[in-house]
């Protein structure tokens, strides 16, 4: 029992003191109510101080009156109190002009939740937070102060960053067709993303049984990946440990068997992840983040997006390549079907083979051709048609005979297919290559011109660099034109 007493004297008519008045108030239930009014207030403190979130309370004028340990952790220092300070001091500039709107919003509303505002620790650094702030009120409803509850962003806008990031590279490998373009756009997304200082892309290639650099995107000013000496072929122990892997993560000072020190140390690396770009069980490639100045590790999230932008990457190389496919076998249809169409309009046309000269260095993008053929008592070959010479040039090399010995050595070349290219320096073409470099040429593609295994002639496109243009389609347009250009020299010397 708990009781509050009232005592009071009792006087008789002189005044002075006969007794005392007691007046007993039970209060049991009051104190009850205290007790658990202080120890609701203790678990309140309690609360309070170990939230992980930190928790603020300030006057109208943003000044702190309260702020638990987390405050003191989030803003940067727990040892110095922040009681004093002003909230609005640590917000960041960028961020002042959201607070000032925040500020009217809660007046307003009562409460703000998780508004994103950038906050300056006391180190200086920048950090994301999501805050919530509600007004605190008095027993009239008229707003004394704030109390604010915030939390630390940063790994929260990273993975928006990543989804973001995940969510272009998946747009880009959908609807670009272009694969540098592809490459570009999700080397750069991934790199910012991870905040890492390169993403390089490499494609497998089984022919050649090694990895080769597509591209890569450096955030890192002056920061070059030069592979060359460095041997990716899956025969070299390094790229055959990758290789068994779908993911491999490399951090400096713990311990891995991925790839060799010296490697690291060559380019500077101190973390990396290596995902493998697979495409129906297959592997095409690879993706390659790495850090060369910061010491944090990449975090599990990091390499989960990495693999992430590794699927998408190796679908957009699958579409890109089958595209290239369309647009090659689309080329060279178009091609052929115009040099097939311009020779059958030129068959009785005494200047067929000055007409597919022009053709030719038209489609095969050379800018001199010529034909020769063979003289038919000698052996000797002889030029017969030209373009792109000029007159001098044309005069000399139509008086020029090559002898059918001299001839040997090139037209060995054409025993397995129709179409040669040659550098005019390499010491193969003989006699052939001073000649022919004297006018310019510095390379060529011979077409054979045959009538079943008799060499009629040669058709030559020539080129003023020393490499000419050989992709895929341009030599399956070479070749389909050796064929037709035979076909049509068959028919003129069948006419004459």
């Amino acid at each position: 029992l708990w009781a509050m007493v009232a005592a009071s004297p009792t006087r008789s008519p002189a005044g002075s003191i006969e007794g005392h008045l007691l007046l007993l108030t039970d209060v049991s239930e009051r104190h009850r109510q205290f007790e658990e009014l202080a120890a609701s207030e203790e678990r309140l403190r309690s609360v309070f101080s170990s939230a992980d979130e930190a928790i603020v309370m300030t006057d109208l004028e943003g000044c702190i009156q309260m702020a638990n340990d987390a405050a003191g952790r989030l803003y940067g220092d727990e040892r110095a109190p922040l009681v004093g300070r002003n909230a609005y001091d640590f917000i960041a500039p960028e961020s002042r002009a959201a607070a000032r709107v925040g500020h009217e919003l809660v007046l307003r509303d009562g409460v703000v939740r998780d508004r994103r505002y950038s906050i300056v620790r006391r180190d200086g650094t920048t950090v994301p937070v999501d805050m919530t702030v509600t007004a605190m009120r008095d027993i009239a409803s008229k707003p004394f102060g704030f109390m604010c509850t915030a939390r630390d962003a940063s790994e929260r806008q990273r993975n928006e960053e990543r989804g973001r990031a995940l969510l272009e590279s998946a747009r880009a490998a959908s609807s670009l067709a272009d694969l540098w373009e592809i490459l570009d756009q999700v080397n750069r997304n991934a790199a910012r993303a991870l905040r890492c200082d390169a993403v390089l892309a490499f494609r497998w290639s089984e022919g050649d049984g090694r990895f080769t650099l597509l591209g890569y995107h450096a955030e890192r000013a002056g920061l070059v990946f030069d592979l060359s000496g460095v041997e990716l072929r899956k025969d070299v122990d390094f790229v055959a440990r990758l290789s068994a892997v779908r993911t491999a993560v490399i951090h400096e000072g713990v311990a891995q068997e991925y790839l060799p020190p010296e490697l690291l140390a060559r380019f500077g690396v101190k973390s990396l992840v290596w995902a493998q770009l697979v495409v129906r069980g297959v592997s095409v490639g690879a993706l390659v983040a790495l850090q060369t100045t910061s010491t944090l590790p990449f975090s599990p999230a990091d390499v989960q997006f990495v693999e992430g932008v590794a699927q998408f990457l190796a679908l957009a190389m699958e579409r890109s390549d089958l595209y290239q496919v369309q647009q090659e076998e689309r080329e060279v249809a178009v091609a052929l079907a115009q040099i097939g169409n311009e020779l059958l309009q030129s068959l009785d046309d005494p200047h067929l083979l000055d007409r597919l000269c022009a053709l030719s260095a038209q489609v095969l993008e050379g800018q001199r051709s010529h034909t020769l053929l063979r003289d038919a008592d000698d052996g000797s070959f002889r030029v017969v048609a030209a373009h792109g010479y000029t007159e001098e040039q044309c005069e000399w090399i139509r008086l020029l005979r090559v002898p059918e010995e001299m001839m040997a050595d090139v037209a060995s070349a054409f025993r397995d297919s129709d179409v040669r290219s040659f550098v005019m320096s390499d010491p193969a073409t003989g006699p052939l290559g001073p000649l022919a470099r004297d006018v310019g040429i510095e390379a060529a593609t011979s077409l054979c011109l045959r009538q079943r295994d008799e060499i009629l002639g040669l058709h030559v496109i020539c080129y003023d660099h020393p490499q000419p243009r050989g992709s895929a389609a341009k030599q399956r347009i070479a070749s389909g034109l050796a064929e037709l250009a035979s076909v049509a020299l068959r028919y003129r010397l069948t006419v004459e």
